[in-house]
């Protein structure tokens, strides 16, 4: 009877065995800090491998594992010391931290959600200067130029006084607008505004010849005039202190408006027939202050347009966790991405590594390592982690910026 040999090879057996018994002919340097050795089992010695070398097997062996989920329909799976999801279903990651995320089930791929924005065809400033607009400032209020969170913006101050007359107020003729239909862009800051009634609220106007397209962004909500009044739109649409981007298509001969906030649908076939008209191409910004003092925002750009585009908005990707069996040093991703658009590694798109649930990321820089099919690449990168709080709760961050639309297929997480 033929005996068996077991040929499992232990760690501590590597690490005792004696630099005699070490096989260097395909040592690449002299440098041996930088080389492992590995049982050769034609030739029943060690051998060393170059340690960079082994980046690329385990790079292959997510790889491998990718292509055995897609083949298999599995859902996230674990491996050792790492993950791998090809996004057969929802299960790896968390969709209640990502955002702008839209799910591919029939080829499962996360993309981009797209977002409603003006084509500006007509009309497209983002306030590198005031130039042409009129100044109609009244009381304190004071209407200018700055430079506010990196964006030139035009900034809309009542200042130190409140009171019936006082308001800050820049207005612009840019032209002729369509009158059947115009698409209205502006993304807007509200620092300090206040309720309607109290007159402490943010008011626009866009004058195409046969509406006068006109509402308000107050502290209690966003109102549309139809003519005779003001109507709420929504159930608290407005929030202050952070950026929000508005889009009104107005229909010019039904005299309605399609609501977007931030890209999405907010409200249809709302009433503007307002027809207070002043001159075709009018476009009005004013910041009341009626009863409070220093109410304050900021507009970033506004855009008019004949129709709208759908644009890609930057999403934000956020893996479940994964508890490792011990403290990981070090992250490894491995992103399996098709573009839709141009894509610049690192710019437009980034990758992130935690090991305490995501309280902390690193940052992965990504590099393309070629396709593992027709267009869709290999992106790979490491990031030290072991400056981050104690923990072995691993999570990965995938984020698009720019507006860039592309197909991310899987991802596989590695870590030591």
């Amino acid at each position: 009877m033929v005996q068996e040999r077991n040929t499992r090879i232990r760690y501590s057996q590597i690490a005792s065995v004696r630099p005699d018994d070490l096989d260097a002919t395909n040592a690449i340097g002299s440098g041996m800090d930088d080389y492992v050795p590995v049982y050769d089992s034609s030739t029943g010695k060690f051998v060393w491998i170059y340690i960079g070398h082994l980046d690329t097997l385990e790079y292959n062996i997510m790889l491998n594992a990718f292509r055995i989920s897609i083949n298999g329909s599995l859902s996230v799976q674990n491996m050792l010391d790492g993950v791998t999801d090809e996004f057969e279903d929802e299960t790896g990651v968390d969709t209640g931290s990502s955002t702008n995320e839209e799910y591919n089930s029939s080829d499962d791929y996360y993309t981009p959600t797209d977002f409603i924005r003006s084509n500006a065809d007509i009309f497209d400033f983002s306030f590198p200067d005031l130039i042409d607009w009129t100044d109609s400032d009244g009381g304190t209020g004071e209407s200018s130029q700055v430079t506010f969170d990196n964006q030139s913006c035009l900034k809309l101050d009542t200042g130190a006084t409140a009171g019936g007359g006082n308001h800050a107020y820049r207005q612009k003729d840019v032209g002729t607008f369509s009158s059947t239909r115009n698409v209205y862009s502006f993304k807007i800051y509200c620092n300090a505004i206040g309720t309607l009634s109290d007159g402490d609220y943010f008011a626009w106007a866009f004058d195409d010849g046969v509406t006068y397209f006109s509402g308000v962004l107050a502290s209690d909500g966003l109102f549309i005039n139809d003519g005779v009044t003001h109507n709420e739109v929504g159930t608290d649409l407005v929030v202050q202190n952070i950026w929000q981007e508005w889009t009104f298509d107005v229909d010019t001969v039904a005299q309605t408006v399609d609501v977007y906030l931030d890209g999405i649908l907010k409200a249809s076939g709302v009433d503007c027939s307002r027809n207070t008209l002043v001159s075709n191409g009018t476009i009005r910004f004013i910041q009341y202050g009626n009863t409070t003092s220093n109410r304050i925002s900021y507009i970033d750009w506004v855009k008019v347009g004949s129709n709208y585009i759908n644009l890609p908005e930057d999403m934000t990707l956020i893996s479940n966790n994964t508890e490792a069996e011990s403290q990981p040093d070090e992250g490894r991703l491995v992103l399996f991405e098709e573009d839709v658009d141009a894509v610049t590694l690192n710019t437009d798109l980034k990758a992130y590594v935690s090991r305490d649930n995501g309280a902390n990321w690193i940052q992965v820089t990504l590099s393309d390592e070629g396709d593992y099919d027709t267009s869709k690449r290999i992106l790979v990168g490491t990031a030290d982690i072991s400056g981050q709080a104690a923990d072995k709760t691993m999570k990965w961050k995938v984020e698009t910026l720019n507006n860039k639309d592309l197909k991310l297929h899987g991802i596989g997480m590695l870590w030591r």
